[in-house]
């Protein structure tokens, strides 16, 4: 029989949300940054201005970095908060699982002959390593050993009070919202993925045109150009 099952708990998704990631994706935006702030200067805006990037339009990048920029933050924000709760599922569900455990291993020996209370705790055959099957095994066995007062007393005889009972099944109550939880947290994590990525997209296009744009027009001003990260 399977005892020791795993947590059973999806890793994190690091599409977008590793460390490596941003931090590359934070020093592109630093570059985008200091180009469009270059492009404001005085002396680059007598040349700029006259090949479509005045500092109306020069804003208007400015403003699409701004908001992917702040996406990019929430993005790392809700990345982190799907990471704390995944974290906090996989506590709260081994320590539901251990005392899970011990008490089917005690209730399998009280009940080996007992074919009623087997059925009732569902004491034979493997465990679910699904999180869904699991939760359904444990919570039948703690509800319906509650539900007996013939399962209980012979449960107490081995130490395993009403009380104990309770805490068990409050354990496996307490995993079963810390699931519910990190799904949201996921999919808040991926919401913001996406609408950061829209962000990125829109504002890397623009910037494309600006930097080829930039680097033409500014061509014999070698200073302008490296001043400006291009």
């Amino acid at each position: 029989m399977v005892e020791n099952n795993e947590n059973n708990i999806p890793p994190a998704d690091n599409n977008g949300g590793g460390s490596n990631e941003n931090k590359k994706l934070d020093a592109r935006l630093g570059k985008i940054k200091l180009a469009l702030d270059g492009a404001k200067s005085d002396g680059a805006q007598v040349e700029l201005a006259k090949y479509g990037y005045p500092l109306a339009e020069v804003k208007i990048g400015l403003d699409m970095y701004e908001d992917t920029f702040t996406k990019h933050e929430k993005q790392k924000k809700e990345y982190g908060e799907q990471y704390g709760a995944t974290d906090k599922l996989t506590i709260a569900r081994r320590t539901a699982n251990l005392r899970y455990m011990k008490y089917l291993k005690i209730a399998r020996a009280v009940f080996r002959n007992n074919r009623n209370e087997r059925e009732a705790l569902m004491l034979d055959g493997d465990r679910k390593n699904s999180f869904a099957g699991w939760v359904e095994q444990s919570t039948v066995f703690y509800k319906n050993a509650l539900d007996s007062q013939t399962i209980k007393d012979a449960m107490a005889k081995k130490g395993i009070t009403t009380t104990l009972l309770e805490a068990g099944l409050a354990e496996v109550e307490t995993a079963e919202a810390a699931s519910a939880n990190q799904n949201k947290e996921m999919s808040e994590a991926v919401k913001a993925t996406e609408d950061r990525d829209v962000a990125l997209d829109k504002l890397e296009k623009w910037f494309a045109d600006f930097r080829d744009i930039s680097i033409a027009v500014l061509d014999e001003n070698p200073e302008l150009i490296r001043q400006m990260g291009l």
